[in-house]
């Protein structure tokens, strides 16, 4: 399952709407999610994908149709609309990976490793 909070910036990039009057949550294949999705977001805000330990239990063709999806979103993004995938998850090493990439750009970057279960945090940015 995957969810979405809307937020309206006000002036000075803080959240003047966000509440769970705002909240839609919705039930189903998180490929197909993001297929419908993505190509909706709003213009002039950053839409940011998340998952925390989920991309492992996905099957083949749903992880397939999440990474095109986010390919696809990627290559529209721009400064005026940015897209940012932020995701933890296991990759072999101690912990999970927190990595987060943002378009227009597309690198990804190592911000943290993490216990999957959050007695411990290894912030890597700074």
């Amino acid at each position: 399952m995957l969810f979405t909070v809307g937020a309206i910036l006000d002036d000075n990039g803080m959240p003047d709407v966000l509440d769970a009057d705002h909240a839609e949550v919705s039930r189903g294949d998180a490929g197909d999610w993001l297929v419908k999705k993505l190509p909706e977001r709003p213009a002039g805000v950053t839409t940011l994908i998340y998952h925390t330990i989920a991309w492992q239990y996905f099957p083949p063709d749903t992880v397939e149709k999440a990474e095109a999806a986010i390919d696809a979103a990627a290559e529209s993004a721009s400064e005026d609309n940015p897209l940012a995938h932020l995701s933890m998850e296991g990759d072999g090493g101690e912990g999970a990976a927190v990595t987060l990439t943002t378009w227009p750009g597309g690198a990804p970057e190592l911000i943290a490793r993490v216990d999957f279960h959050g007695r411990w945090v290894d912030w890597r940015a700074g």
